[in-house]
């Protein structure tokens, strides 16, 4: 098994529990866009994905499609490039990913999740009515050259995920990309 396949099986779990939860829901929409009403350093933070929303008696109602438990596998591990992979048991929809890194490119992350939650709302619903988008991106933290955030990957497809590894893998000091459920 590769780190590609690894991560479809994490996706594939969740997104069929997605998907049939999607068909018990009627009179409301999937993926909706909202904005949180805090304060954070860019807007791209306040943003979220809620994963059904509908009205009832003029008030919105979020419900979230969570699962029970993450999906278990042994710890996997990958070199790429001089820097490793380590994929833990997660959740898709509440992953965290921490970096061990001398720096990281800031403007690079923030467009990767701009690009990814669809911030202007134009990803259209594909047949299984998704938009493959995430549903929420945290601001990161960066102590002691850990850089951690927590992402939900919502209904992204794997090559979101690959292309969060890539932006680190072309930061020169980047030793390590973990993801996981919690550190």
């Amino acid at each position: 098994m590769n780190l590609v396949e690894l991560l479809d099986m994490h996706r594939a779990h969740y997104l069929d529990h997605f998907v049939q939860s999607l068909a018990k829901w009627s009179g409301g929409r999937s993926e909706v866009l909202l904005e949180m009403d805090r304060y954070v350093p860019d807007p791209i933070y306040k943003l979220f994905r809620g994963d059904y929303v509908r009205e009832v008696k003029g008030e919105i109602k979020l419900t979230s499609f969570t699962l029970s438990g993450p999906f278990e596998h042994e710890i996997y591990r990958e070199s790429r490039g001089g820097m490793m992979v380590e994929v833990h048991p997660f959740e898709w929809s509440e992953c965290m990913v921490q970096v061990l890194c001398e720096r990281f490119d800031r403007q690079a992350l923030e467009a990767w999740a701009t690009y990814w939650i669809d911030s202007e709302d134009e990803k259209p619903y594909d047949a299984d009515g998704v938009q493959q988008v995430i549903h929420y991106f945290s601001p990161p933290t960066y102590p002691e050259g850990k850089l951690t955030f927590a992402v939900d990957l919502g209904t992204a497809p794997v090559r979101a995920v690959m292309e969060l590894i890539r932006l680190f893998q072309v930061e020169p000091g980047t030793l390590k990309v973990t993801i996981g459920a919690d550190f």
